[in-house]
């Protein structure tokens, strides 16, 4: 069973160069048709990259560029919910306009990106669906200074724990009539609540973040 139309295989229109383009009929099909049980979700995995900006109020601007792995999942129908969780490993960042290499600052470095979003699902053509959301955003980033002389020395922490709201964007296209398929997902936040109550470098509490997330999904249904 399909989770993008509502009609049978046997009855859903194909439309290759000859025939006819699809309408919005077959938009409204998808968003009209009766929501699958909300057991039914739809996983997706795949190679991302993370922008993440944060401000704080005395000025100072950290800049964040990381590959990471992201996870997507919906559950529902035409209506439902969608979780967007990227793990990130920061690996270059620029600090009030200075550029610098984690790996000559920072001994570790990760971060965590996550949307949980009510979703619409929207059907353009057989095979081919669109869920967006809108949801609460967190962001959360830990880097550990190098330390020198037995730890006497070195550079200082680099921690962020942010909140906010985000949208979310998953565009899946299903390979033949089975249960994977394969696409491309997006989110975009802004964060305004500092949950460590620290701005960075010691700058005082967080101004604004931004958060940037894209990628290529492979995933598969769960019926």
């Amino acid at each position: 069973m399909t989770l993008l139309l509502a009609l049978p295989a046997e009855k859903a229109p194909r439309w290759g160069l000859a025939g006819p383009r699809p309408s919005a009929v077959t938009l409204l099909l998808c968003l009209t048709a009766a929501a699958p049980a909300f057991a039914q979700a739809q996983h997706t995995v795949g190679p991302s990259y993370q922008l993440t900006i944060i401000n704080s109020k005395s000025g100072n601007e950290s800049v964040l560029q990381a590959p990471g792995i992201t996870y997507a999942a919906t559950l529902g129908g035409v209506w439902g919910f969608q979780g967007t969780f990227t793990a990130f490993f920061p690996v270059s960042a620029y600090q009030n306009g200075v550029h610098v290499t984690i790996s000559d600052v920072y001994s570790s470095a990760w971060g965590i990106d996550a949307v949980f979003a009510i979703s619409r699902r929207l059907c353009f053509a057989a095979g081919v669906q669109l869920d967006v959301g809108f949801g609460p955003h967190f962001d959360g980033v830990a880097m550990k200074g190098k330390r020198f002389n037995n730890n006497t020395n070195g550079y200082s922490d680099f921690n962020s724990f942010t909140l906010g709201i985000g949208v979310s964007a998953v565009l899946r296209w299903r390979v033949g009539s089975g249960p994977l398929s394969i696409g491309a997902f997006g989110s975009g936040a802004v964060d305004f609540v500092d949950l460590l109550h620290k701005g960075l470098n010691g700058g005082g509490d967080l101004s604004s973040g931004i958060g940037v997330t894209t990628g290529a999904v492979v995933g598969f249904d769960i019926q």
